[in-house]
């Protein structure tokens, strides 16, 4: 089975063209591989480990 990861990494959440444009690519993915693995992992949704 074929995984694809989408990274989130905009805090503009739905007023970010790059997240428009991620989300117009996953669609399509989908349409064309129906069993294709997404797993999204939004950066802004999940607690990081600080650094330094």
């Amino acid at each position: 089975m074929t995984k694809l990861l989408h990274i989130v990494s905009s805090p503009r959440k739905e007023r970010s063209a790059s997240r428009e444009v991620a989300e117009a690519f996953v669609q399509s993915c989908r349409a064309r591989r129906p069993d294709l693995a997404i797993s999204t992992l939004d950066l802004w949704d999940v607690d990081l480990p600080e650094f330094g």
